[in-house]
C-alpha cells in the first residue's frame, strides 16, 4: 500500500516568494502524488512547480 514517509510541514511565506513543500512517499507500484490547494488540483504552470526526484516530491 502507498505509504507517505515523510510529510510536508506547514510554513509561512510572503506574500510573492516561493513556497516549497518536500514529502517522500513509498509503495509497489509507485504511488502517484496530487497536491490540493485550496480544494482544487495543483497543475504545473509558470505559478506552479512540481518536481520528482526517485520517491521525493517537491
Amino acid at each position: 500500500a502507498p505509504k507517505i514517509t515523510k510529510k510536508p510541514t506547514d510554513i509561512d511565506a510572503l506574500l510573492h516568494t516561493d513556497a516549497v513543500f518536500l514529502i517522500d512517499v513509498s509503495g509497489s507500484p509507485k504511488p502517484e502524488v496530487e497536491w490540493i490547494h485550496l480544494g482544487q488540483t495543483v497543475i504545473p504552470s509558470g505559478k506552479y512547480e512540481i518536481i520528482e526526484e526517485s520517491t521525493t516530491v517537491t
